[in-house]
Parts: structure tokens; sequence; C-alpha cells
């Protein structure tokens, strides 16, 4: 398991993302780094977690108000390993992004118009550059405005919605609760049966986590349930994590 770093892109700063409320997320001041600018807070954050993976919401592009292509380019060009969720939509506006260089594009439910559109981009893209992206509210997923009936049953459940995406072919999942991101309300509560299950009915399935890590304390049940990343920003801003721990799960 490895510590993966979180970048929230919006109107050109690395913001400070809490609880899902974009509306009122502001630059974000971190104890690292003064400024909120990406390409510096970037290489802050890889230098701290001692290795290069970078996980980089574009909340701009995710609202359809613009995109940060430019930021994003310079972080790949840094030595990032940018797994990005763009807010794609449509199989189609995946290979633009991946032309930038970045290492994976992620597949927000909370964008995509349907279930149909995970297949899509296997077929157009390959599997290996590709990742599903389960943002959560309460623990119930959420899915793009209209889309729900297209989803079915389906949607009402992460795990069905992890069993799609492992189904097509897709190997990884990003998997965020909302409501505490950003809080340090904990993540162990419900990533970790969530986690065993994936590793019961498909193994194959990397997963990775996010929601307001609580602390050091939480990361070895984590690892033990076969989460591969775990999401972290506000705990490396405030500087919750000891060396120690940021050594044992630097993932080099």
């Amino acid at each position: 398991m490895r510590l993966i770093p979180v970048i929230d892109l919006l109107a050109g700063h690395v913001v400070h993302a809490c609880a899902g409320q974009r509306t009122h997320y502001r630059p974000i001041v971190s104890l690292l780094h003064p400024g909120s600018d990406p390409k510096e807070l970037a290489c802050v954050l890889r230098d701290l977690v001692g290795n290069a993976n970078l996980y980089v919401a574009d909340l701009d592009s995710i609202a359809g108000r613009g995109t940060h292509a430019g930021s994003i380019s310079q972080l790949v060009a840094d030595g990032g390993r940018v797994h990005l969720d763009p807010g794609i939509r449509q199989a189609e506006e995946i290979p633009s992004w991946l032309a930038l260089g970045v290492t994976r594009v992620i597949l927000g439910t909370e964008s995509l118009k349907g279930p149909e559109v995970l297949g899509q981009a296997v077929a157009s893209a390959g599997p290996s550059r590709l990742a599903i992206g389960l943002d959560l509210r309460g623990s119930r997923p959420i899915l793009a405005a209209g889309s729900e009936s297209a989803w079915g049953q389906v949607g009402h459940s992460p795990l069905e919605l992890l069993r799609l995406a492992a189904g097509v072919g897709i190997p990884m999942a990003v998997v965020v609760e909302l409501e505490s991101v950003g809080t340090g309300g904990g993540l162990a509560g419900w990533a970790v049966p969530l986690a065993r299950q994936c590793r019961d009915q498909f193994p194959e399935l990397e997963l990775w986590i996010g929601g307001g890590l609580a602390g050091e304390e939480e990361l070895p049940a984590l690892a033990e349930a076969g989460i591969a990343g775990v999401l972290v920003a506000t705990a490396l801003h405030q500087r919750k994590l000891s060396q120690g721990s940021l050594n044992c799960w630097s993932g080099r």
C-alpha cells in the first residue's frame, strides 16, 4: 500500500476540498509550502511521500467550465505519475487527456453518461490507462444527473458498480467518501469492509480509497484489507503523519 497525494484544481489553484462542498473550496493553506501553485505543491508532495504518484481532480473540467490542461501537462513534464479525473462524460473525450501523458484517466460515475461508457472506453483506449472513479455521499454512489435510469439498480451499490467495472476489464478503482473529505473523519469504518468484499469477489481490481484519513493509526488496517492506495491531502498539509509512517507507506 502507498500514500497518494491529492491535488484538487480550481481556478488555477490547488484548493482545500472539504466535505464535497465545492462552492466553498478555497486555495489550500499548507504547513508544507506557502501558496497554492500546482507545480510547486506537486513537487513538495512527491518528495514528502517518496513516490511520483499524484491523484489530480480538475474540478473546473468536471463542472464543464474549462480545464487545467496546461497545469496537468506541467505536472507530467516534472515527473509526476498523474492519475486524473477530468470529468469524463463520453469515451471520445479520453484520448485528448491521455495525449498529455497522464498515467491514468479516471472515469468518474459522477460525470459518466451511463454504464456503456465503461465498455466503450476500454475498447477505444485499452484498460491499462483507465480506472473507475466512485464518489460516495453517505455510502451512496453519486451519479451524473439524468443518468440514474441508465445505471439501474447497479447504480445504488458501490460493490455492484465496482463489479461492473471489473467485468469490462477496468483494472483499478478509486473510491472516495465525499462527506468526510478534508475532515479527518476516518476511512477504516467503511473502506475496510468494502475492500474485503472486493478482495474476495474480484481480487484483480486494484483499489484506492480516500475521504478524510483520521491519522496514521488507520493505515495498517487499510493495508491488511488489501487496499493498494490511500488518497491523502489534509493529513499531509497539516503534518499529521510522522516521518516513520511516510517512509513505511511510501511505496518506493
